[in-house]
């Protein structure tokens, strides 16, 4: 099925793993823990830790000597903030928050001696993901959210670092089918404390590059690296190089005709423009999630790659820090720098085979060791999203097959719509592919004759696996809408067969 670009990856995929239910035993446990209480006290306690979960943003707070951990999901996407003393982890209560979301950018601002959080993306099961473009401030007890003149485009999974010398922040955004002029691969922001401001780089990180995902309706016959799945923005990371005072961009080079050495490529920002490093030892294979950490007492930045071990990046190459036990593989973590303790402290993750969601905290020092389990369960736990319900409000069937109607005049030149149902869209899709998830979708199906090189060995739109056989050209297709907004989601070649009623 044709996807649009979507921010989750490397998830072993259901969107979200859904959450076991407690046991009758540990249910009577916890209802005998609350007797002799006395009147209006509450029976239930605060979480000693956040939950498994991945894609949260976390950074060091100087104003509290804490690391602040924001959102991330689970069996839903999440909006609560935690502290870690160094010890453990303390959900804290401000009066105000972000809404929602996993995969924001957090980091340190050097013009307000605060934390900055940008963006990430939100999906509810229900409509399509969303990604967010706003900003907001942690001034060590309270999240302000700041109205910017300038915004920069809502993007999936954007990265940011502190430029010590010029005292702003740089924000990159990668694979933004942001629409007409704005389609562009990788956009670069600077904040000043007070606004957004584009820069016009002569040269950039090269994001997912024109690939399968670059804009609706496009596809692209590019070689992709061996071993490669396809374009990711997550396959990006960034840190503040402690020696330059510059960021630091690491991405994972997906094409083989990108024009630099794979399968990584180090960038860094020079203050107006991108700089392509000379050194390409990063390991290999990068991890498609990478993690990047500055470290102020070792001048270096750290790396954690697909095996979990730390690289160091001095300014010049990347030199491997491998020492001692590693946590359990897996990606889409949280890792900061603790710089009260000096050690490095990794949280939760989508766990490797088999699975699931990993809630615990480990903890790395500079000093040598290894890595220290120091919190939560080491086995990732299984969460699974509730079976999605149909949304109260969409747009009627007669409206999703004329929207329909016209993205085939647009986009195919030919079809007829020959039949909409709903359903979530996981419900419709080729034996042996992942499905596309819980979200409730309007389905058109159309018959005709569509060739657009999609059938067979040809390559498809944001392909999630192996590709139905069929000879050139078909003679079905199928449209796939957002159940509420109607927005357009994708295109499949041929229809599957659900939906034709096979």
């Amino acid at each position: 099925m044709t996807q649009r670009p979507h921010p989750r990856v490397a998830r072993p995929r259901s969107r979200r793993p859904p959450i076991r239910l407690a046991s009758f035993t540990a249910v009577i446990l916890l209802l005998l823990a609350g007797c002799g209480r006395g009147p209006g006290a509450s029976t239930s306690s605060p979480p000693e830790a956040p939950s498994p979960r991945s894609g949260s943003a976390m950074a060091y707070d100087p104003a509290t000597h804490q690391l602040i951990l924001f959102g991330g999901a689970d069996a839903v996407t999440r909006d609560d903030t935690w502290a870690w003393d160094g010890a453990r982890w303390s959900l804290l209560t401000p009066a105000h928050q972000p809404s929602a979301r996993e995969h924001a950018a957090l980091t340190y601002d050097p013009s307000s001696n605060q934390l900055l959080l940008f963006g990430g993306d939100v999906d509810d099961g229900q409509s399509g993901p969303r990604n967010l473009n706003d900003t907001w401030t942690w001034d060590g007890s309270d999240w302000h959210e700041l109205h910017a003149p300038t915004k920069p485009y809502a993007a999936k999974t954007p990265h940011m670092a502190a430029d010590s010398v010029s005292g702003r922040v740089v924000l990159v955004t990668q694979s933004c089918y942001c629409g007409g002029e704005n389609n562009e691969t990788t956009y670069t922001w600077t904040w000043d404390g007070r606004t957004w401001a584009r820069q016009a780089a002569a040269h950039r990180p090269l994001g997912d590059g024109a690939g399968l995902d670059e804009a609706p309706g496009q596809a692209s016959d590019r070689p992709l690296i061996a071993g490669g799945g396809g374009p990711l923005s997550q396959s990006t990371a960034m840190a503040s190089d402690p020696v330059s005072g510059r960021p630091v961009l690491v991405e994972r080079v997906w094409y083989g005709d990108a024009g630099v050495p794979n399968p990584t490529a180090t960038w860094t920002w020079a203050g107006d423009d991108w700089q392509l490093s000379a050194q390409h030892n990063a390991p290999d294979p990068p991890p498609v999630t990478p993690l990047l950490v500055a470290d102020s007492r070792t001048r270096t930045v750290l790396y954690l790659d697909v095996a979990m071990h730390i690289w160091a990046w001095d300014g010049a190459a990347w030199q491997p820090r491998n020492d001692g036990a590693t946590p359990p593989a897996r990606s889409d973590a949280a890792m900061a720098l603790d710089e009260r303790s000096g050690r490095l402290v990794l949280f939760g993750g989508v766990g490797g085979t088999p699975g699931g969601l990993q809630g615990d905290t480990w903890t790395w020092t500079t000093a040598g060791g290894g890595w220290t389990h120091v919190a939560g369960a080491s086995a990732p736990q299984a969460v699974v999203r509730a079976p999605a319900t149909i949304p109260p409000h969409g747009i009627s069937a007669q409206e999703a097959t004329r929207r329909a109607a016209l993205r085939v005049a647009s986009t195919f030149g030919t079809g007829t719509p020959v039949r909409t149902v709903s359903g979530r869209q996981r419900d419709f899709w080729f034996h042996g592919r992942r499905p596309g998830g819980d979200r409730y979708v309007w389905a058109v199906a159309l018959a005709g004759t569509f060739d657009l090189g999609t059938c067979g060995g040809g390559p498809q739109i944001g392909s999630q696996g192996p590709r139905p056989t069929c000879s050139p050209p078909a003679t079905s297709a199928a449209v796939f809408l957002d159940y509420v907004t109607g927005e357009w989601l994708s295109d499949e070649i041929p229809a599957p067969p659900q939906l034709l009623g096979r």
